[in-house]
């Protein structure tokens, strides 16, 4: 008979596996980085509306400043002493304005076009218009009296925060053309 050899097989190592403690801790930075994420999602969001704000807010002042602008410096019937709309000129609407200085002190909530329609899809907008004569001196700041320079500015707010600002100057001499 023959001698039984015991043969013994050296096992493989077993892979070492992760520890409780490795999967906390390496979940823990995931949500870090997760949070860290979502919060810069939603800084760009937001600026991404505030931006789109700003550029709805320009095109509202420029369509409204560009039908100041074509508007007469003077009323030819009333003179240009006094800076406002005439009592034949006070209206809801923005259709009998015949010069510049009618439409100081004008504003709507929502925009609304000139026959007084209102603009859609633009609750929480408003547009308000201020104009005034424009000191000789610095053009940006106002005058008590006739300088034959108005100072026209139009400003448009979302949801009662600023968010566009438009100023210009309509001469009086540009109206002998």
């Amino acid at each position: 008979m023959t001698p039984h050899r015991c043969i013994t097989r050296a096992r493989p190592p077993v892979p070492a596996g992760f520890s409780l403690i490795e999967v906390v801790i390496s979940m823990a930075i995931v949500s870090v980085l997760f949070i860290a994420a979502m919060d810069t999602v939603a800084t760009s969001k937001k600026h991404q509306l505030s931006s789109n704000d700003s550029r709805r807010g320009q095109l509202l002042a420029q369509a409204l400043m560009s039908e100041v602008m074509q508007q007469a410096y003077v009323d030819a019937d009333a003179g240009g002493s006094v800076i406002g709309t005439e009592l034949t000129e006070m209206t809801d609407t923005r259709s009998r304005f015949d010069d510049v200085d009618d439409y100081h002190n004008w504003s709507a909530s929502p925009p609304q076009r000139k026959d007084g329609n209102q603009i859609p899809n633009l609750t929480g907008w408003k547009r308000s218009i201020s104009v005034t004569w424009a000191n000789p001196v610095n053009l940006n700041k106002a005058s008590l009296f006739e300088s034959g320079i108005k100072l026209i500015v139009i400003t448009v707010t979302h949801n009662n925060l600023p968010v566009a600002e438009l100023k210009a100057l309509r001469a009086q001499a540009s109206d002998a053309s």
